[in-house]
């Protein structure tokens, strides 16, 4: 992988039995079809690394970059800066910026009901979802619908010093599922052999097969005014039906 830091800062999933299922309240049989290439990139001038090279702060960046994607797709892109995830890195997960103490990363969910209750600066949603990372079709479905999805990873050692994260063919000793640690990232694209996520201010190639071993969490966060301004999304779905087959939120 580029020669920058790495700092990790995903802490362990936290099970919340009231956290809504995805499969459960939307049927897809009901939607059109999902496309085979799911590209939101595209509109994005350039990733930042929101100061993940120096600090734990990855769950926050990771809803920077949701932030990013969102209005860099529906609207004006706005990029948070480094002071504004920082801020919000010790406002909800404790650091100490002060001191440079408590850098001890976020529970992921943790992060996304902070969000859901106080808004990330000026940038609110209405909730969240939680995503099957085993079902591909899910995947992709709730990349398409909401824009992007969160997730995280229990890193291998094996992935540390690569560019592209796929399972290597032969066993090489460092595969072991958290053996690195556990990182937050999101998904931006997705095809049918690929997942294209944002790590580090960078944008990297992850494999499926890589995806489903190592990610044990996957949450899709619905925020109305970024992502859907004028009634509808820019995949064109409607916030109306949106919020009918959410109407638990």
């Amino acid at each position: 992988m580029d020669n920058i830091n790495k700092k990790l800062g995903k802490l362990p999933q936290k099970n919340d039995k009231r956290t809504l299922k995805l499969a459960k309240y939307l049927d897809f049989s009901t939607f059109p079809p999902i496309p085979e290439k799911i590209i939101w990139s595209k509109a994005i001038s350039k990733w930042t690394m929101m100061k993940n090279d120096e600090v734990g702060d990855c769950a926050i960046a990771g809803i920077g970059h949701i932030i990013q994607t969102w209005t860099a797709n529906e609207s004006t892109e706005k990029i948070l800066t480094d002071d504004q995830i920082v801020d919000n890195y010790s406002a909800i997960c404790g650091y100490d910026k002060e001191n440079d103490q408590n850098d001890n990363g976020c529970i992921m969910l943790d992060v996304l009901n902070y969000w859901r209750a106080h808004g990330i600066e000026t940038h609110d949603i209405e909730g969240y979802v939680s995503v099957n990372p085993k079902n591909k079709t899910e995947i992709k479905a709730a990349l398409y619908l909401f824009g992007s999805i969160y997730i995280g990873l229990n890193l291998p050692l094996y992935a540390e010093n690569n560019n592209e994260w796929t399972v290597p063919p032969i066993y090489q000793g460092e595969e072991t599922i958290g053996s690195w640690g556990g990182h937050a990232v999101i998904i931006v694209d997705a095809d049918d052999d690929n997942l294209q996520i944002i790590s580090w201010g960078k944008r990297m190639r992850m494999d499926w097969k890589f995806f489903q071993k190592y990610c044990d969490e996957a949450y899709a966060a619905f925020g109305p005014e970024d992502w859907i301004t004028d009634g509808s999304a820019p995949n064109g779905f409607n916030i109306d039906e949106l919020r009918k087959n959410l109407r638990k939120f």
